[in-house]
């Protein structure tokens, strides 16, 4: 893991705390710093609407998005589990997950990805979506990349909620 790559994700993440930033510019750019941080071939962010449905909001690439879009249509796989149990999932070979994903592993798997790992956006009992890891080679994730990926899933949450917070506050003094 790349030092360097994670101290300027966390800086970033903590940029948001003092000033105004897009939602989708800043997922983005975190889904592309996963890829290069965790030996993901793919990365990409869901978020929670008002209702507690999930949406995707960032991936690091076009493939990534329509796989997650499949995630949601069929409503299985890593995010949604990661999200609605507030815990990772970290599955190291897909082939293990046909019976837990029986529409979602054998996608992945057709697509040329063997292992994936979600990460909840939570802060303390508040879970607002998942991080989702996929990479093309089964194995697990180090226990160091494990926390670091939770870390920076936790971080961005606290961004977004301050944003969220943040934005709703302007919205309630331009109406008074």
């Amino acid at each position: 893991m790349n030092e360097t790559l994670l101290t300027r994700a966390f800086v970033a993440a903590a940029d948001t705390m003092v000033t105004d930033f897009d939602v989708v510019d800043f997922l983005s750019m975190l889904a592309t710093r996963c890829v290069e941080l965790f030996d993901a071939g793919q990365a990409g962010f869901m978020l929670a609407d008002a209702a507690g449905h999930l949406q995707v909001v960032a991936s690091s690439s076009h493939e990534m998005r329509l796989l997650e879009l499949f995630e949601l249509q069929h409503d299985q796989g890593p995010c949604p589990d990661a999200y609605w149990a507030g815990s990772p999932v970290l599955v190291e070979d897909l082939h293990t997950a046909t019976q837990r994903w029986p529409t979602f592993a054998p996608e992945a798997l057709d697509h040329e990805f063997s292992a994936v790992f979600a990460f909840p956006l939570r802060l303390r009992t508040d879970t607002i979506g998942a991080l989702n890891l996929i990479r093309a080679t089964p194995g697990p994730l180090p226990d160091g990349e494990i926390a670091a990926a939770q870390a920076l899933a936790d971080i961005a949450t606290i961004g977004l909620i301050h944003h969220r917070g943040s934005s709703e506050s302007s919205v309630l003094t331009e109406q008074l």
